[in-house]
C-alpha cells in the first residue's frame, strides 16, 4: 500500500485532469506513479515534459544507448539489461563495445 494515494482523474483538478487524459491516452491507463505526483501539478507536469523531450528529441538508438547506461551506473534502474540480469543472463553477455555495433 503506498504511503500517498494516488489521485485520480475524477478527484484531481482541472489543470492537473487535462495532464491525466493526455498520460491515460500514451500509456493506456494513469500509472499509479503519474497518480501520486498529481498531488504537485508543478512536478508532474515537469515529468511530462521530460519524458516528451526524451521521446520526441533523442533518436531510438540513442535512447536506448542512455537506458543502457543508466542500468550500468544505477543498478535498480529497470531497464532491459538488469531485467535480463535478473532473469539469469550474466552481465557480461552485455559488453558495451558490442552494444556501440547495434547502435
Amino acid at each position: 500500500m503506498p504511503h500517498v494515494t494516488p489521485l485520480d482523474k475524477t478527484s484531481a483538478s482541472h489543470e492537473v485532469h487535462d495532464l491525466l487524459n493526455a498520460i491515460e491516452k500514451k500509456h493506456g491507463k494513469v500509472l499509479n506513479i503519474f497518480g501520486t505526483m498529481a498531488h504537485q501539478p508543478d512536478v508532474l507536469k515537469g515529468v511530462v515534459s521530460i519524458d516528451a523531450g526524451l521521446h520526441n528529441n533523442l533518436p531510438d538508438k540513442l535512447r536506448e544507448l542512455a537506458y543502457f547506461k543508466a542500468s550500468q551506473v544505477n543498478p535498480t534502474s529497470p531497464t532491459r539489461v538488469t531485467k535480463a540480469v535478473f532473469c539469469g543472463v550474466s552481465g557480461q553477455k552485455f559488453p558495451l563495445h558490442l552494444l556501440l555495433d547495434y547502435f
